[in-house]
């Protein structure tokens, strides 16, 4: 009976011992069991494309994935904002726990979401954290579509990639790029010719260079013709004649006309024609001998020289006029001097 009776108390103690040490040692590795994995598809933002001043919901689903009761708390933050706390109850071996927070921010920007999780009790749960960037737009048109992904901004009917105002739907051109719409700009193509004109010659307001030889419409001549640009300025020949016997003598008839005589080289040749010829330097620089219409060159001036003597005669006739009549009042005024005196 002793001996049973202290074989009984041995066992208790033992048990114990054994009791403790399951309590002491196997429950915290039984917890430190209970971790979450948090990846980048724990996290649901919706709208997916979120847009400035909209609501926004931010989803994280929490799954411990052990065999304890836990209880915790979600923590939500933007940059370095805490949105707020969010609590999880999640059963052993039970359904992941999905927590959601409310959030409307206020400025268009990329926001650097995070995400923290952490059990109530301590030693509970080994804490997790998420973090993510997630980019606010804007949206000009009201359309749902922020402009990052929008192909028309303004939604005037034109593509981002071909409106000079994707932003504006009132405008969509602006060739010459001064900031002014071509609908209301006067130059176009800012080329110093306007609109207007440039109709009138033919020529394209949006282009600045329209036969495209490098000068620009206002400063080309001949702006459709890309083979010349300048206008040929035909200068009047000036030629001396004081030695009309000369053989190197021509007498100038007009602008762009030359009476060579024998200056011309065919002319100088032996047995060739001796009439005198006419060069005329047309609008393309190059000279054309003409025959000479036979009028005598001296002859001409002596007729002018003729005609313009016939004009001088009353001249002098104003001139005698004025001595008689000088010569008049002289003699008068001597005569009243001298009965005077």
């Amino acid at each position: 009976m002793l001996f049973t009776s202290r074989f009984r108390s041995q066992t208790a103690v033992v048990a114990g011992v054994l009791f403790l040490f399951a309590f002491v040692i196997l429950a915290p590795s039984a917890n430190a069991a209970c971790s979450v994995t948090l990846t980048d598809g724990d996290l649901i933002v919706n709208p997916i494309a979120p847009i400035v001043d909209d609501f926004v919901k931010l989803y994280v689903t929490v799954d411990p994935n052990c065999s304890l009761d836990l209880e915790g708390w979600v923590t939500f933050r933007a940059d370095d904002s805490q949105l707020g706390q969010k609590p999880f109850s999640y059963k052993s071996s039970g359904k992941p726990e999905e927590v959601w927070i409310g959030w409307t921010p206020t400025t268009a920007k990329t926001y650097l979401i995070q995400v923290d999780v952490s059990s109530v009790e301590e030693g509970g749960i080994i804490p997790a954290s998420l973090t993510r960037a997630v980019l606010v737009d804007v949206d000009i048109d009201n359309d749902g579509v922020g402009d990052s992904i929008d192909t028309d901004d303004d939604n005037d009917g034109v593509l981002d990639v071909n409106d000079d105002f994707p932003l504006d739907p009132s405008k969509q051109t602006d060739t010459d790029g001064d900031g002014i719409d071509n609908s209301v700009d006067s130059d176009d193509d800012n080329d110093g010719l306007y609109d207007y004109k440039e109709v009138v010659l033919q020529t394209n307001p949006e282009n600045h260079d329209t036969d495209g030889d490098g000068a620009w419409d206002k400063q080309d001549a001949f702006p459709l013709d890309p083979s010349k640009t300048e206008e040929v300025v035909v200068v009047p020949a000036v030629v001396s004649h004081s030695n009309p016997d000369s053989q190197n003598t021509a007498t100038t008839f007009g602008i762009g006309e030359i009476d060579t005589g024998s200056v011309d080289e065919r002319n100088s040749e032996e047995g060739a024609d001796e009439t005198p010829r006419r060069l005329y330097v047309n609008a393309e620089r190059t000279i054309e001998p003409v025959e000479d219409p036979g009028e005598d060159v001296q002859a001409v001036e002596q007729e002018d020289l003729k005609a313009r003597s016939k004009k001088t005669p009353w001249l002098w006739g104003l001139a005698a006029s004025f001595l008689s009549l000088s010569g008049f009042f002289l003699q008068k005024d001597h005569k009243r001097r001298k009965d005077m005196g």
